[in-house]
């Protein structure tokens, strides 16, 4: 039953319910009516281009009888079988350039029973139109019908038959029908698709028939019905603590929402059985019978890393659970879950040692609880620090090593040093060094002498050299053990002498040279060999002999 109600304006009154004909039905503003099925409710048929029988053409904006709208409920579905004839009583057009239907479409008899049918259409696409039909706007409904098809070799130029919802606001896409075979054979099929889009909707159901040669489609059994209604529960799966929460909303076409607690992940809708239904947090549902939803969750699952910084590579190393980083690596990292437990541990080298975790944590190993996010942990480390006292004398200078030879310092004066370094094999080394440097000593000489030179050198040792030498070094260690050095340049010229022609003298006689000047040397006596000394071109003695009378 339709219960209808009627509200005056100000300044009016109701009158009264009428038929499309003007007949009363009812003067009470609030009605209760009952509508029989497939009485007043007519069918009507159309075709899309003009009939060869002289059928007249509608045009845009003729006025059609609606016939009634046809309400839905669970109580009342929609129900056309086609059992009588005659349903034409009120036309519709459907688009542009609507024409009548030709005059050789049929109902036809066969052994499924009376249907209506079309069959030799030569004149364009049909269409059956159903009465107006409304949903309630709650609930969830089907459309359902059997379609009869025969010769459909014949259906030509790709054409096939549809279903199309056009609702009362004119809401419909002409291009896309709701339900379209994917192919036409011959048989008896049974067809359903659902109507929960159209909830709450005033509408027609248009059958659209594309034959194009001698073919046969019948339709009956056509029912809009709502479907029933079935209790849906949404359960969080049991775990030991609270990952989310799980809800339901709405009646039939039902949604169920799983909401995560902080830390966890929802990871899909199971039934009884654990079988996955939706991964979708939020998702509808439309059951067939009363059913229980599952949801599932899961911790979060994060990035954990242990590392050492790359200035101390050399010093260790770290692991997570036991697994270290990959060679050339300094760092690990694992994918954990969220509150999950996690054993890190720090090894240091010989020669070093563990301080502490970048976070203040000098426990080693160290358990961590995995927070609800990445973590980076970096393990800290330095050297073990060896004392050492050295005393060192040396020449000129002192180089300080490592056992890799490589050099530390090198000092040139005495002093105490305490310098602190890293040895490859000893680790970290605190030096203090006594040192006493003595300076080595290193002399040059450059000599011109004539005839011979006697080289005294810094070791107190001495050489009669009577040839000339170029940078001639002498070594020799020092009284502080230290190795000197002397190193001479020497020219030695020569002296050289000669004999003159016999010189004669009165009562005395001076030695009168090329020069013109006289020797010093007076000669008194006669003498068979008398000389005299003078200089060279070198500055070397020059001796000069004569018989002197």
């Amino acid at each position: 039953g339709v219960t209808v109600t009627a509200t005056a304006s100000e300044g009016y009154t109701f009158v009264g319910w009428t038929d499309a004909n003007g007949s009363l039905l009812s003067s009470d503003a609030e009605w209760t009516l009952t509508l029989a099925v497939n009485q007043s409710y007519s069918w009507r048929v159309r075709a899309n281009c003009g009939a060869s029988d002289g059928a007249s053409r509608w045009t845009e904006g003729n006025d059609f009888y609606l016939c009634g709208t046809f309400v839905v409920s669970e109580d009342n579905p929609f129900v056309e079988n086609f059992a009588v004839d005659n349903r034409l009583l009120c036309w519709t057009a459907i688009g542009n350039n609507s024409a009548e239907h030709p005059s050789n479409w049929a109902i036809m008899n066969d052994s499924e029973g009376r249907r209506w049918a079309t069959n030799g259409d030569y004149y364009g696409d049909i269409y059956l139109v159903s009465p107006a039909i409304q949903l309630p706007a709650e609930g969830r409904a089907k459309f359902s019908f059997t379609e009869n098809i025969d010769y459909a070799n014949y259906y030509s130029y790709d054409g096939q038959n549809s279903v199309y919802v056009v609702t009362e606001d004119g809401s419909v896409s002409t291009t896309e029908p709701v339900w379209a075979p994917e192919t036409v054979v011959n048989g008896v099929f049974e067809r359903e698709f659902s109507l929960d889009a159209y909830m709450g909707q005033t509408f027609r159901l248009i059958f659209k028939y594309e034959g194009n040669n001698a073919h046969l489609w019948g339709v009956t059994d056509v029912t809009v019905a709502m479907e029933p209604a079935y209790s849906v529960t949404a359960e969080v799966t049991a775990t030991a603590d609270a990952r989310g929460t799980a809800a339901v909303s709405g009646d039939q076409g039902v949604t169920v929402t799983a909401t995560a607690s902080e830390g966890y992940t929802f990871v899909g809708w199971t039934d009884a059985n654990g079988s996955l239904l939706s991964s979708d947090a939020e998702w509808t549902l439309y059951p067939t019978q009363d059913t229980t939803v599952y949801a599932n969750f899961d911790t979060v699952s994060h990035t954990l890393t242990a590392m050492v910084a790359s200035t101390e590579a050399g010093m260790g190393s770290v692991a997570i659970d036991g697994e270290s980083p990959a060679s050339g690596y300094t760092s690990v990292s694992k994918t954990v879950k969220y509150m999950s437990e996690h054993t890190l541990t720090a090894t240091a080298n010989t020669h070093y040692e563990f301080v502490k975790w970048n976070d203040e944590v000098t426990d080693n190993p160290r358990t961590v609880t995995m927070p609800n996010s990445d973590l980076t942990l970096r393990a800290i480390f330095s050297a073990v620090v060896t004392e050492v006292t050295d005393d060192q004398t040396v020449c000129d200078s002192y180089t300080l090593r490592r056992t890799d030879n490589s050099i530390v310092a090198t000092y040139t004066q005495s002093g105490v040093y305490t310098p602190t370094y890293d040895d490859p094999e000893l680790g970290r080394i605190h030096l203090t060094l006594t040192l006493t440097v003595n300076s080595s000593v290193h002399t040059a000489t450059v000599e011109t002498v004539c005839d011979s030179y006697t080289w005294v050198r810094g070791d107190g040792s001495e050489t009669v050299l009577s040839e000339s030498v170029l940078g001639e070094v002498y070594s020799y260690t020092d009284a502080h053990g230290c190795v000197s050095t002397d190193t001479l340049t020497l020219t030695v010229n020569r002296s050289s002498e000669s004999t003159v022609e016999a010189q004669t003298g009165c009562d005395s006689y001076r030695y009168t040279y090329s020069d013109d000047s006289q020797s010093a040397e007076i000669f008194t006596e006669s003498a068979a060999d008398a000389w005299v000394v003078t200089t060279n071109a070198a500055g070397c003695d020059s001796t000069i002999h004569f018989a002197l009378t």
